[in-house]
């Protein structure tokens, strides 16, 4: 497996690379002629001891994987379910490219995390920042707006205080 980022507007950069050996899942697969599972099972009972690898599992299907990164940085996870489906049994029961239909076996759903692009600055900010972060520049915004408001309807009210006392001041008040 390799990862890359992917950019809109410069060539994609490498970020890491795992090799992981399914040469024991392939002969199952083929010596049995039926769906394998890399499930918290499976690997409890027969991989773990045959390949030696570890794994840290997140649920029953799925399990994590630490990649080291290229630039040397904090290692990457990666969450991965791996079945591998004899070559008879994908013919018989087809499943679409990537998200298109017929989506089964597993369903895949929409990637989460992704950004929504939008017009709306604020829809923007609540994307990128954590949700506390975002509420306190709201706050900021809000209290910016106020003292804004504040300064500039200032001299308005001033004046009006101010005619206010002279009329009544000269008795010229109704």
């Amino acid at each position: 497996m390799q990862l890359f980022d992917r950019d809109l507007f410069k060539s994609n950069d490498f970020i890491c690379e795992l090799t992981l050996d399914l040469k024991l899942i392939v002969r199952d697969c083929r010596a049995t002629q039926k769906p394998i599972h890399l499930s918290r099972k499976y690997y409890a009972s027969y991989f773990r001891q045959a390949s030696g690898v570890t794994l840290e599992f997140r649920d029953d299907d799925s399990f994590w994987l630490s990649v080291k990164r290229a630039d040397g940085e904090k290692p990457i996870r990666l969450l991965v379910d791996l079945r591998l489906i004899p070559g008879i049994n994908a013919k018989n029961q087809p499943v679409g490219t990537a998200r298109s239909e017929p989506n089964h076996s597993p369903q895949l759903k929409e990637p989460w995390g992704r950004i929504q692009m939008s017009m709306n600055p604020l829809s923007m900010l609540g994307q990128l920042v954590s949700p506390e972060l975002r509420d306190k520049c709201y706050a900021y915004m809000g209290t910016i707006l106020c003292l804004t408001l504040l300064v500039v309807l200032l001299p308005l009210i001033a004046s009006d205080l101010a005619s206010k006392l002279i009329l009544s001041l000269f008795g010229l008040g109704a």
